[in-house]
């Protein structure tokens, strides 16, 4: 799990960016099946929550995160992307963004 607090007045730009990029390479990743099996992203409706987005990634296994490495949906990007084309969008898209912080959690699916 992701949560993403955006600096006052930029969520629009940071949902913007998000769908135009990362969205269509967090779609592959899936597709390729190499560690993310299902994806989902909320948008807080109210503009005063200390959260604006939260990206939940469903792994194939807990194994990937063994070691310490860049929030999921930049990783997906970076593979995406390459090295110059992140860095230029993250350079943008970074200062838009006040708090990114990476949980995990387990779920537990209710029918």
């Amino acid at each position: 799990m992701v949560e993403i607090q955006c600096k006052p007045g930029t969520a629009e730009l940071w949902r913007e960016s998000f769908e135009k990029e990362t969205l269509p390479a967090i779609r592959e990743a899936i597709q390729k099946g190499d560690a993310f099996t299902n994806f989902t992203y909320l948008e807080a409706p109210l503009p005063v929550q200390d959260v604006d987005f939260v990206l939940l990634f469903e792994l194939k296994s807990f194994a990937s995160l063994d070691t310490r490495r860049i929030p999921p949906h930049y990783d997906v990007l970076l593979r995406r992307l390459g090295p110059e084309r992140f860095a230029a969008l993250e350079k943008e898209t970074g200062n838009w963004e006040k708090t990114v912080r990476v949980s995990v959690m387990r779920s537990y699916k209710v029918k």
